[in-house]
């Protein structure tokens, strides 16, 4: 049987030929189609069938034109030659902004105002029943648009079909229309500050130059616009009251123009911008929840898809998790959120914004950060003051210091060491008549504390000393002399005695936890024997276990170091990576104190 064809179709720039008996794949091979005269063989073939062929063409496909088609299979040939066109193709026209008429734009394919020998093609353009004259292509030799002069219309000249014709060929159907003084929306600009939507575009007034019967249709609602002032009527701006004209939630979804006659413009997708009014709650180095009070705060769209929401900082990195939304039934466009603050090491640059469907809200609210809190304030040495408590940061600029109510100058004092929860200071000229301490860090004022002595049995022991010695220098000299000696050799004895007698000692330690907001509480008791040879000096180390924030069981090193001196053992206590325990001195049943550790606490 001969092969026939009964219909062709162009695509991708593909002509698909569909007909019978071509035969299956293997006859491909010995097949050929010829496009205008042009020989295809299977070289060209990217699909073939027993009932269709798809064809890469040789021939150039830019212009509109006619096209014969013939098969041959194995030397057998279509009765007759089948007869394609080329057609033109619309894909958009500009508006014309004036009923008086002017130069409009068509785009598409195969608008080519010459042929493909460069002769001038016959080229007729009508919108309606209106003729477009002077047709050009905007760009020579590239046929995707083409330009016409139309004539004046007025308001009833709306949704005109197009239709071009190209030495005889007509263009494909299209579903493009033509409407004089079309409106278009081609931007918009949500002020956060007035709270107005602004739609920037062309043509939202009627013939008459007015707005009064120009409508609003944003998310499916439609409003009037005939209270509004139209900047000056030049069409080309609408300025909406949210608050005034929209009274529902406004979430970000489409909006359209509507003028009269059933005039509509394109439609725009309205993402509004994010406010924040509000920031409650506060942070510590470990974050925080907190709570969020704005505007346009979003969890969706008005289809129902969810917005894309992220809480940053400054540095633009995600700060705030777990986001939730609370009903607010008071005001349909404001909003609160919570969520929980990441930790940070920052107690001032802590401003966050909301970035909704890629809309970033204000940025000049700071999550605050808690006062710092102090604990206890120990006087180590003349000039040495050491500090526990919370909230105190890394950055010394941050840092004043009161002395009961005198606010020291920066020049009077010097941070050796600083953490969140330690800061070693040294005074000049520290007043032994100073009773409490204050810091103000970042502008915040922490509790007053007294300052303790962290020797006061030896300052006792001196004071009393001194009273002593100038009440028996006014009796006399030498009977103090006398004294002393006799003590001296007494002392000795019963020190003699004392190490003749078992040679250990218990030492019971107790362990305090300085817990955030709350008073010091002791978390372990234990004993340690040590060797209480008041010659020897010796380090005693053991381990305690003592539960931790989360109530889970760990341990640390205690270190005890021992010597001859005074009347009592202490000892100071060291705890591991454990900056939050703070070791007091321990209570002991021995007379001889310590003299091997270092003056200043153990910290981390």
């Amino acid at each position: 049987m001969k092969p026939t064809i009964e219909s062709v179709s162009f695509d991708n720039n593909r002509f698909t030929i569909i007909g019978d008996s071509f035969g299956n794949s293997q006859f491909s091979s010995y097949s050929l189609v010829k496009i205008n005269s042009i020989v295809h063989d299977s070289s060209s073939f990217s699909d073939y069938l027993d009932n269709r062929i798809i064809v890469n063409p040789l021939i150039n496909t830019n212009y509109s034109k006619s096209i014969q088609f013939d098969l041959s299979i194995a030397n057998v040939t279509t009765l007759t030659p089948f007869n394609f066109d080329l057609r033109p193709s619309i894909n958009s026209i500009s508006v014309l902004n004036s009923y008086s008429g002017g130069e409009i734009t068509i785009s598409g394919f195969r608008l080519n105002c010459k042929r493909d020998d460069n002769s001038t093609s016959n080229v007729e353009i009508s919108i309606g029943n209106k003729p477009c004259s002077m047709p050009e292509n905007l760009i020579e030799n590239e046929f995707t648009s083409i330009k016409c002069l139309l004539p004046s219309g007025s308001e009833n000249d709306e949704n005109l079909s197009i239709n071009i014709t190209i030495d005889s060929i007509q263009n494909d159907q299209s579903q493009i229309k033509f409407s004089y003084h079309l409106p278009t929306i081609s931007n918009y600009q949500h002020q956060i500050e007035n709270d107005s939507l602004i739609l920037i575009g062309n043509n939202f007034d009627d013939s008459l130059q007015s707005i009064h019967k120009t409508n609003i249709s944003f998310n499916g609602k439609s409003i009037s616009l005939s209270t509004l002032n139209n900047d000056n009527n030049n069409s080309k701006k609408l300025i909406l009251s949210l608050s005034e004209i929209f009274q529902m939630k406004l979430m970000n979804g489409g909006i359209q123009v509507h003028t009269p006659f059933n005039k509509s413009s394109n439609s725009i997708e309205i993402k509004f911008k994010p406010s924040i009014q509000e920031i409650k709650g506060n942070i510590n180095k470990n974050g925080g929840e907190i709570t969020i009070i704005g505007r346009y705060l979003n969890f969706k769209r008005f289809n129902e898809q969810p917005t894309s929401m992220r809480i940053v900082n400054h540095l633009n990195s995600t700060i705030c998790n777990n986001i939730n939304q609370i009903d607010n039934n008071n005001n349909n466009n404001n909003n609160i959120l919570t969520c929980n603050h990441s930790p940070t090491k920052s107690l001032n640059q802590n401003q966050l914004m909301i970035i909704i469907d890629d809309q970033q809200s204000n940025n000049d609210i700071n999550v605050q950060f808690q006062p710092p809190i102090i604990h206890s304030v120990v006087s180590q040495s003349e000039s040495t003051l050491i500090i526990i408590g919370e909230n105190f940061g890394e950055d010394q600029s941050l840092i004043q210091i009161k002395l009961d109510e005198s606010l020291l100058e920066s020049k009077q004092y010097t941070i050796n060491n600083m953490s969140f929860e330690y800061l070693q200071i040294e005074v000049e000229n520290l007043s032994g008549d100073a009773q409490t301490m204050t810091l103000i860090i970042n502008n915040q004022t922490s509790n007053s504390k007294p300052i303790t002595m962290g020797n006061d049995d030896t300052k006792k022991g001196s004071s009393i000393g001194m009273i002593i010695g100038i009440v028996l220098g006014a009796v006399c000299l030498g009977t103090i002399i006398s004294v002393a000696i006799v003590f001296k050799k007494r002392e000795d004895q019963r020190l003699k005695n004392e190490l003749n007698s078992e040679n250990e000692m218990e030492i019971k330690l107790d362990v305090e936890k300085v817990l955030p907001q709350k008073k010091p509480e002791t978390i372990v008791e234990k004993s340690i024997v040590i060797n209480k040879d008041p010659q020897r000096t010796e380090t005693k180390t053991d381990i305690l276990e003592h539960p931790d924030e989360e109530n889970e069981v760990s341990k640390s090193q205690v270190a005890i170091c021992k010597g001859m001196e005074g009347n009592k053992i202490t000892g100071n206590i060291q705890l591991d990576n454990q900056p939050s325990l703070t070791g007091l001195n321990p209570v002991v049943t021995g007379k001889y104190s310590d003299s091997c550790m270092n003056e200043n606490p153990i910290k981390k």
